[in-house]
């Protein structure tokens, strides 16, 4: 995939929708949930951890998702308070 230069806060907008986006900033709020995940080939469903991240640059702030895979392997960088490059 080829990504655009990071992008501002500001510059997040409906018309960026499908495409891959990079941004550089801090994420200030968080709301850690749990997702129920169904198995696929059996009728077992399990708990999983996710979030709701607030992340805000000089520009503003945006809303992000982190679903069940991606919060598992990255959700240690959100104890640290430094910027983060988030992709999407």
């Amino acid at each position: 995939l080829r990504y655009r230069p990071a992008l501002r806060a500001r510059d997040l907008t409906p018309a960026n929708a499908g495409q891959h986006v990079r941004l550089v900033a801090i994420a200030i709020t968080r709301k850690d949930v749990n997702a129920i995940t169904k198995d696929k080939d059996s009728d077992t469903s399990r708990v999983e951890d996710m979030a709701f991240v607030t992340l805000e640059d000089e520009t503003g702030l945006v809303e992000s998702v982190w679903f069940p895979t991606v919060y598992r392997r990255h959700a240690v960088l959100l104890e640290r308070g430094e910027p983060l490059l988030v992709t999407g």
